[in-house]
């Protein structure tokens, strides 16, 4: 059994079990016993048990496992921040260790699509870019895109970002026109990347809003907020309106109109206490 290419994985638990057997599977002497002794763990089957999920590794086990492992300086860092993002408290730290992994060119160049939807969503405005190349006005100058986008953005921000939109398939050029038109391809990425994703996604555009308070006068824009009190079972029902009107929202923006302005819609319903019998995030009330 050939050795695993470590950046293709993100699960390092996932990655350890395959190097694992990979280590046997050229020495029947290689047990979680012998890997322990190498690697310097206290107990015989700790590697057994990290593999399982019921442990984790910390920072005094990573020298040694790396040493096991066999890795070297590019795949020791690579793991280190592997084993960072999974075991990561917060999107913050998730996020730090995610941007360290996406630094190597290896890793990048072997899951370029998860590499494409992180930083399609980090950014707010790749997909404000995207909707405003459909502008009935744009004649093919990103400098007339950037002069038209609130908070400003540079000319370079604009052509990264077509550039970025073209690399992942969400654009394309019409060959009779030369014109940029929108694709929907389908792009599958693991949970972990596209939940983190679509965390920072959704920060950015919660600034945005926040800013449009000062930015636009009331006529220009339309702010609610509302805080309720509801039985348990009032929510899946208020979950089902929202999810009718996001409906209606985006078949009115896809009914074939010119594209004349780009607005950000935003609706979030979330707790403000405590759920029975769960603690908030973040630890105890103190």
């Amino acid at each position: 059994m050939a050795r695993p290419d470590l950046f293709t994985y993100l699960d390092y638990r996932l990655y350890l079990k395959d190097a694992f057997e990979a280590l046997k599977s050229k020495d029947r002497k290689i047990s979680f016993r012998s890997f322990a002794k190498e690697a310097g763990y206290t107990s015989p089957n700790f590697l057994q048990l990290v593999m399982a999920g019921t442990r984790n590794l910390s920072t005094a086990n990573l020298p040694g496992t790396i040493r096991a492992l066999g890795l070297k300086k590019q795949e020791s860092e690579f793991f280190a921040n592997m084993v960072g993002f999974e075991q990561a408290e917060g999107f913050e730290e998730k996020n730090f260790h995610y941007q360290k992994m996406l630094r190597s060119r290896r890793y990048a160049e072997a899951k370029p699509i998860e590499k494409g939807q992180y930083v399609y969503l980090e950014q707010w405005y790749n997909p404000v870019v995207r909707e405003m190349l459909s502008h009935k006005d744009f004649s093919g100058d990103p400098a007339w895109i950037a002069s038209q986008i609130q908070p400003a953005l540079t000319v370079a921000q604009v052509e990264k970002s077509i550039d970025l939109l073209n690399r992942l398939g969400l654009i394309r050029k019409d060959d009779a026109t030369g014109k940029w038109l929108q694709a929907e391809p389908v792009i599958s990425t693991p949970a972990e990347v596209e939940s983190l994703a679509v965390a920072n996604y959704h920060r950015s555009v919660l600034r945005l809003a926040s800013d449009s308070i000062e930015t636009f006068s009331s006529g220009e824009r339309d702010l609610r907020a509302v805080t309720v009190g509801i039985p348990k079972s009032a929510y899946p029902q208020i979950k089902r309106k929202m999810e009718e009107l996001w409906r209606e929202i985006l078949a009115l923006s896809q009914a074939g109109g010119k594209v004349e302005e780009v607005y950000q819609v935003n609706m979030q319903v979330f707790p403000l206490t405590t759920r029975a019998g769960k603690e908030p995030l973040g630890g105890k009330n103190v």
